[in-house]
């Protein structure tokens, strides 16, 4: 729900417009996704002509640390951006990786997706009163 509504094989193109001036602009992209299908993440990859996995388990250290291994980069110099809390951003700062919170494409999730972004929203609004 980062890159394209919830199991969509479409991406917009304000979605591909940016992947094109990040790499344009010598940033290294890499899709690190918890999707079950390999097809679907292989799809978006080849869509927007950067590697991708799938099945990453997040956030569980060892996919992160692959990623890492591949893009042949330190920790400090990979943004991990993503729409989870508890995956992508729980998961980049187990490795003391910057992260981005972004809020989910689908405009209005089913059900349990509602409860879970509810959920994180209301705890990085409780963790922002501590900062």
């Amino acid at each position: 729900d980062t890159l394209t509504a919830k199991n969509s094989k479409t991406i917009s193109e304000s979605v591909c417009a940016w992947f094109t001036q990040a790499t344009d602009r010598g940033f290294q992209c890499f899709i690190l996704s918890n999707n079950p299908s390999p097809a679907h993440v292989r799809h978006i990859s080849e869509m927007l002509q950067i590697p991708g996995v799938a099945q990453a388990k997040k956030p569980r250290r060892r996919s992160f640390l692959q990623v890492i291994n591949q893009m042949d980069l330190t920790e400090e110099q990979i943004l991990v951006v993503g729409d989870r809390l508890f995956t992508d951003v729980l998961g980049g700062s187990r490795l003391n990786m910057p992260t981005c919170l972004l809020d989910p494409i689908t405009p209005r999730p089913r059900w349990p997706w509602r409860w879970v972004y509810a959920f994180e929203r209301r705890t990085v609004r409780f963790l922002d009163r501590y900062r």
